[in-house]
């Protein structure tokens, strides 16, 4: 909740946070794609915001993707992202 509400009193366009919401529905790679292409658009002064949001939850080194490991016979990796559910949250806070 704290990460999206400091997206959202960064200034950042709500139309660029549901884009960023929807990026992981596009798949693994064009996902990633449109993430980074989101991500090198925003101002500088708004980057470092998002870096750390994505950062927090070890998003950032394969944007906006985490792996995990998962409990089955063979030790398989898979994908998650917390990065549609943070920008949904967006839309229930308001600006400061």
């Amino acid at each position: 909740m704290d990460h999206a509400r400091k997206l959202v009193n960064a200034g950042i366009p709500n139309t660029r946070l549901k884009r960023f919401g929807y990026a992981p529905s596009l798949g693994k790679i064009n996902g990633t794609l449109e993430c980074l292409k989101l991500y090198t658009r925003t101002g500088k002064d708004q980057r470092p915001i998002i870096w750390n949001a994505l950062d927090h939850f070890d998003c950032m080194s394969n944007i906006p993707w985490k792996e995990v490991a998962q409990k089955d016979k063979d030790n398989a990796q898979a994908d998650t992202t917390m990065l549609a559910d943070m920008i949904e949250l967006t839309g229930f806070i308001r600006k400061d």
